[in-house]
């Protein structure tokens, strides 16, 4: 598979808001009811329960597909 994207994301992101260089989204480790979670091209923040990752590890919880094949 070829590097992630934010448009690899968005695809599986379920609730979440495009900006020009960043998405903000529901946090999959969490209870969320509100986007609290940053995804920029570099990886992931939650600034709600502090959560942190690549794209790559991101894509792989939110799809159910392994990045690594």
């Amino acid at each position: 598979m070829n590097k992630i994207t934010l448009d690899d994301i968005e695809e599986y992101a379920g609730r979440y808001t495009r900006y020009s260089n960043y998405l903000a989204m529901l946090c999959p480790w969490h209870d969320d009811d509100s986007p609290s979670m940053l995804v920029f091209d570099d990886g992931y923040n939650c600034r709600a329960c502090g959560v942190h990752g690549t794209l790559e590890y991101l894509y792989q919880k939110i799809s159910g597909k392994n990045t690594f094949c």
